[in-house]
């Protein structure tokens, strides 16, 4: 009965640390809303996960883009010009690089 009682808070707590790991190895995703300034004007980019999205001016208007991911390397096409950015995620925060120029994004959704 011991043995039992031993193997079944072994797989206890197995159950509960099973989903604590795998939530620390979610990686962050572009995916979701971005706020903040970026190439002179406040904006909202949105990307879908799938390589489409819109970029949202703070005058409201709102463009269609689309965007390819490749290790560090984020291409978004808008108005059908292309742009590269050397991209990092970290902790809610979207950071773009092109030449000297360096914009901080905040994730406003998923």
């Amino acid at each position: 009965m011991k043995t039992s009682v031993k193997f079944f808070c072994l797989l206890l707590a197995a159950a509960l640390l099973v989903p604590l790991f795998s939530a620390c190895s979610e990686k962050e995703t572009i995916a979701g809303g971005w706020e903040g300034a970026f190439e002179g004007s406040q904006v909202v980019l949105s990307f879908d996960g799938k390589g489409g999205g819109s970029l949202k001016e703070a005058d409201g208007l709102t463009y269609p883009l689309t965007y390819t991911e490749e290790e560090d390397t984020l291409t978004l096409t808008l108005n059908g010009q292309s742009r590269e950015y050397t991209f990092t995620l970290a902790g809610g925060s979207l950071t773009l690089k092109r030449g000297d120029a360096k914009f901080e994004l905040k994730k406003t959704a998923d």
